[in-house]
C-alpha cells in the first residue's frame, strides 16, 4: 500500500520507508506489489502497473528535500534513518523494472492483436535478461510472474510441454513461500486442466485423467500456498496492532493516487 505522509522525517525499517512528507510505501520491494497484482491482470496490463509501483519504491528516499524543513533547525532524523548512507535508486534494476513494463505492455498490446506468438516473445526478453550476480527480490518475483503469464499464453496455444517447461523454471527461480510462488502452482494446474480436456478431446480418456489428477494437485498446492501467505499477512498485523485498537499510521495520511 502507498500513501502520503505529512511527517518531515525520513524513517526507513525492513517494513516500510517514508520520506519527507511524500510517499510511505510497506516493504521497498516487489513484495509490495501483491495487493495490486490481482487488479492489474484483470485489467489485462500485465505486471506494467505493479513495475511502475515498484520504481516508485525504489527511487522514494532520492527525492528527499535536501534543504530539510522550513525551519531554521530540522528534526533529528530517527537512527533507523539510512537514505542517505545507503544508495536507494540502482539504475540496473531501474532498467529491469522498466524493460518488463515495456514488455508487458508489447504483450497486451499483441494478445490484443490476436498474436499471443509475439506476446510470448516479448515477454521472454524479461526472463533472458542478464543479471550481474544474485538477484535482488523485485527481479525473482518480477521474472516469476512473467513466467506464469508465459505459460499462460502457450497453454492457450496448446503448447502444454512449453507451458509446464516454463512453470517449472518459475517454481525452481521463486522458492519463497510467496504470493508468486502460489501463483505458479496456480498456472501449472491450468496448463494440466487445459491439456486435459485436449487429450479428451482427441479421444485419450487415459491421458485426459492423468493431467486432470496433476490439475487437482497443483491447484491444492497453490491453495496450501496462498493460505499459508494469508495466514502470515494476518499474524503479521495483529503483532503491529496495540491491544483494544487498530494500528495508526504516524502523521496525518491519504490514500496516494
Amino acid at each position: 500500500m502507498i500513501r502520503r505522509e505529512q511527517n518531515t522525517n525520513c524513517i526507513q525499517s525492513t517494513n516500510s520507508v517514508s520520506f519527507n512528507g511524500a510517499i510511505t510505501f510497506d516493504k521497498p520491494n516487489a513484495s509490495a506489489l501483491i495487493a495490486d497484482k490481482a487488479a492489474a491482470r484483470r485489467r489485462n496490463v500485465g505486471l506494467s502497473a505493479l513495475v511502475a509501483l515498484a520504481i516508485t519504491a525504489l527511487i522514494g528516499c532520492a527525492h528527499q528535500d535536501p534543504g530539510g524543513s522550513e525551519s531554521d533547525s530540522p528534526a533529528p532524523k530517527p537512527a533507523a534513518c539510512s537514505c542517505e548512507e545507503e544508495a536507494v535508486v540502482d539504475p540496473t534494476l531501474l532498467a529491469f523494472l522498466s524493460l518488463a513494463r515495456a514488455a508487458h505492455h508489447d504483450a497486451d498490446l499483441s494478445v490484443e492483436a490476436g498474436d499471443r506468438a509475439a506476446a510470448v516473445a516479448a515477454l521472454t526478453r524479461v526472463v533472458k535478461a542478464p543479471w550481474p550476480g544474485k538477484k535482488p527480490p523485485e527481479v525473482i518475483e518480477v521474472s516469476a510472474d512473467t513466467l506464469a503469464r508465459i505459460a499462460d499464453l502457450e497453454s492457450e496455444d496448446d503448447k502444454f510441454d512449453d507451458a509446464s517447461r516454463h512453470v517449472e523454471e518459475g517454481i525452481a527461480l521463486a522458492t519463497e513461500p510467496t504470493h508468486f510462488r502460489g501463483r505458479l502452482f496456480e498456472v501449472r494446474g491450468l496448463v494440466e486442466e487445459r491439456r486435459s480436456k485436449a487429450l479428451a478431446a482427441k479421444g485419450d480418456t487415459t491421458g485426459a485423467e492423468n493431467a486432470r489428477k496433476e490439475a487437482l494437485k497443483a491447484y491444492g498446492q497453490a491453495l496450501d500456498i496462498q493460505e499459508d501467505v494469508i495466514a502470515r499477512a494476518l499474524k503479521a498485523k495483529e503483532k503491529d496492532t496495540p491491544p483494544g485498537g487498530s494500528a495508526q499510521p504516524t502523521g496525518t495520511s491519504k490514500p496516494f493516487k
